[in-house]
């Protein structure tokens, strides 16, 4: 019967959530970061494992100090990067797990609402990590149930349904925080090697996962007295973090190839101001609490709850989760961007936290006062993410749709093209032979017409096309 209630559970919250992500799904070609990702999917695991081809970390260090910090440059190390074929580029710096399970999936040959569609399995995923892993750490339903929900039906976790290894990293993480949980609640080693397997798979997922480490070395260190470090445990603990990386990642280590991510973010967060978006921090803020406050409502209370109830059960454990989600907190705290996706880092473990806090707080209510708390935190939860997720299919870009059109349709698939900057990874995804030729600004035309040959002038807005 507990099984049953368990499995209950799981379904309702991955049932509503699927019902509030049902329109979610853009049916558009894919976009700038889509069309770069699904290249490197498409380029196939050997490519993706060996980091083949790749420049040094030297080389992007060389480039970036002769011309990264002139702004008139920008396009010309843009140009650089993509000349060179460079594998982790064509990822945006990230690790090449999440494309290996694009490439399981058979991406690059499937639709783009298909690929997208993926986000649906993803959440589901998060939604059965969250639910047996607070039952795993706190041994109540209630807490797994308020987690799972809040992570289910959070409003930047519906509406992020694009192609990016986000939703996947965060995953990660939380498996390991959970293990982490777990020693705090037993001291066992095993617990604190399980965390570092699976920060390793984190690494090779995506670059901010040092974040994560040093979330499991603060736990390492509060726990030192059950663990009793020694120099064999250090031994076996960076064998078991570096275990992972060599079975999916080696070209991260013998090529260095995670260094030039932390290299290419240092230049963007140094170089490129705005590189994000160019909306500032307070409205970046305001926007995020006005798309789910309900949601930031309920973490705030999990964590004044959290230091108000010093006895509170199983308060322990879930240290580990507060501590991982200000350490994230603060590592993007700099990206200023209105995407969903950039918050679920830091956001997804503290829902968590405050999940796990909340649950652990109402079940000590009596049993009716507890079930009229649960249900109106749920019924809350469900309001507020139907509220804030689309009731009608998302439409495509028309202009990306009339672009990719007019292109097939005059033959300039495998010709040469001055297009927009942020067209660039579109149009060369799904015209590979084209010999694309970027710029920023619309002045800049008529001067590189004088020094070069083009087929046609792709235009930022309509028509699209000018020969």
């Amino acid at each position: 019967m507990s099984r049953l209630i368990n499995l209950a559970a799981v379904v309702l919250v991955v049932a509503a959530a699927a019902y509030c992500m049902r329109y979610q799904i853009d049916p558009g070609p894919y976009s700038y970061d889509e069309a770069d990702y699904l290249f490197a999917a498409s380029c196939g695991v050997a490519a993706n494992w060996t980091d083949t081809p790749a420049f040094t970390p030297l080389d992007l260090i060389r480039t970036g100090l002769k011309r990264g910090r002139d702004p008139s440059q920008r396009l010309g190390v843009s140009e650089w990067i993509r000349e060179s074929g460079d594998m982790n580029s064509y990822r945006h710096w990230h690790g090449p797990v999440y494309y290996y399970l694009l490439m399981a999936a058979n991406a690059p040959m499937r639709s783009e609402p298909d690929v997208r569609g993926l986000a649906f399995a993803f959440v589901a995923l998060g939604i059965v990590v969250i639910y047996f892993g607070a039952l795993w750490v706190t041994g109540t339903r209630i807490p797994a149930l308020l987690a799972a929900a809040m992570f289910g039906l959070d409003s930047p976790v519906l509406v992020t349904t694009e192609i990016a290894p986000h939703v996947l990293f965060g995953i990660l993480c939380l498996a390991a925080v959970f293990c982490a949980a777990k020693l705090f609640d037993t001291g066992a080693r095993r617990y604190w090697y399980s965390a570092l397997a699976l920060a390793g798979v984190a690494f090779c997922t995506m670059e901010i996962s040092f974040a994560l480490i040093a979330a499991l070395l603060i736990c390492g260190w509060l726990e030192r007295g059950r663990l009793r470090p020694d120099w064999p445990f250090a031994a076996r603990s960076a064998l078991v973090f570096l275990a992972p990386l060599v079975l999916l990642w080696p070209a991260g280590l013998y090529k260095l190839t995670f260094l030039k991510s932390y290299l290419a973010m240092a230049y963007l967060a140094v170089f490129r101001k705005g590189a994000w978006g160019d909306v500032s921090f307070a409205q970046i803020w305001i926007n995020r609490l006005s798309f789910s406050p309900l949601t930031w409502a309920l973490v705030v209370a999990g964590i004044i709850l959290y230091f108000a109830r010093p006895h509170l059960p199983g308060r322990r454990a879930v240290l580990p989760f507060l501590i991982f989600g200000l350490i994230m907190l603060a590592t993007v705290l700099r990206v200023v961007t209105s995407l969903p996706r950039y918050t679920l880092p830091f956001l997804m473990p503290l829902l968590v936290f405050s999940g796990c806090v909340l649950g652990s707080w109402i079940a000590m209510l009596s049993k009716t006062r507890r079930t009229i708390a649960v249900a109106a935190v749920l019924s809350l939860l469900a309001w507020e993410a139907a509220t804030h997720t689309r009731h009608a299919p998302l439409p495509p870009d028309p202009r990306a749709v009339d672009l990719l059109a007019a292109i097939r349709r005059d033959g300039l698939g495998d010709k040469t093209l001055l297009v927009p900057h942020d067209d660039i990874p579109m149009l060369h995804y799904y015209f590979p032979r084209a010999r694309l030729r970027g710029y920023l600004d619309p002045s800049a035309i008529p001067a590189e017409l004088a020094i070069g040959r083009f087929d046609a002038v792709i235009s930022a807005g309509y028509p699209p096309i000018s020969h």
